[in-house]
């Protein structure tokens, strides 16, 4: 009886940031903004490497402590492109300095939370983990170490009106602790470890192995980014973008599209469909050692 109150806390925790995001959010962004709940998991003991494996692709974290009914760590992950839009939405609307971009509408949509949960439920303030400066895959294991013994895996769609449809994670750990964030951060910094929240990543040594190095990356997944072209245009414009826009990338239609793995060129090939899906055929691929440092570098 006891577990199954403890998960209906937990379930009736996310119903409330949900409805709390929405009924919060669209001020502050200037558009109707919401979250979906698309995948919940609950993971216990080492199955919360697994469940946690997808979050190098969520660099941008934002953490607070929960306390009163519910106790532990609540974070929120974003994509870094999805930070940086939603700041941008956010600053517009206020036009004020000392805007908190993330953190602000978060601590909005936390205090709406409280308010709602039938028992009483405080948030500490919010504290930010960029995440974005260092190797991705450094990521899962930090937030394992603060996540303690159980954690809930939320996975939201994220929508801005027409401008931003992507995805985001709230994790919530029940036993976890920011402090032990931090701790586990400042360990691997002084061990000359890669650090999830470090800024600087240490050089390798002369003694370290390229080639086994490799080897333990090879059953990582990676965000393969197709690239049809660029453009740059003023903010004035950007805000205006609706449906129906068009907008003109710096790529002649029979230019080969480019393939990128963490932001960096890694091939080139022509557009194609197969069996109704669109697809790359590769034209042109980058020599081994380009292929590598790709790959291994963020």
């Amino acid at each position: 009886m006891e577990s199954t109150m403890s998960e209906s806390i937990e379930k009736q925790l996310i119903n409330r940031l949900t409805v709390a995001w929405g009924e919060t959010a669209p001020a502050l962004v200037g558009a109707a903004c919401e979250l979906s709940l698309i995948a919940q998991r609950e993971a216990v003991g080492v199955e919360i490497s697994t469940a946690l494996e997808s979050t190098s692709a969520y660099p941008c974290a934002f953490a607070t402590t929960c306390s009163g009914a519910l106790s532990g760590v609540l974070l929120y992950l974003f994509k870094k492109e999805d930070r940086q839009q939603i700041e941008l939405f956010i600053n517009k609307m206020s036009g004020a300095e000392g805007v908190t971009g993330i953190p602000a509408l978060l601590h909005a949509t936390l205090t709406a939370t409280a308010a709602s949960l039938p028992a009483t439920t405080t948030f500490s303030e919010i504290i930010s983990l960029d995440l974005t400066s260092v190797d991705a895959t450094a990521i899962p294991a930090q937030l394992v170490a603060a996540a303690g013994d159980s954690a809930w895996v939320n996975t939201f769609t994220l929508t801005v009106g027409e401008r931003l449809n992507s995805q985001m994670l709230v994790l919530y750990a029940p036993h976890g602790s920011v402090a032990e964030l931090m701790t586990e951060t400042a360990t691997a910094a002084a061990a000359g470890a890669p650090s999830g929240f470090a800024s600087n990543r240490p050089a390798p040594t002369p003694r370290e192995d390229p080639a086994r190095n490799m080897e333990r990356l090879l059953d990582v997944e990676l965000e393969v980014v197709v690239r049809f072209g660029l453009t740059q245009m003023p903010l004035r414009e950007l805000i205006r973008i609706g449906v129906g826009s068009m907008i003109e990338l710096n790529r002649q239609v029979d230019e080969p599209v480019e393939l990128l793995v963490n932001n960096r060129p890694l091939a080139r090939g022509s557009v194609v469909v197969v069996d109704g899906y669109y697809g790359v055929c590769i034209t042109e691929i980058g020599q081994p050692e380009e292929r590598r440092q790709s790959l291994i570098k963020g």
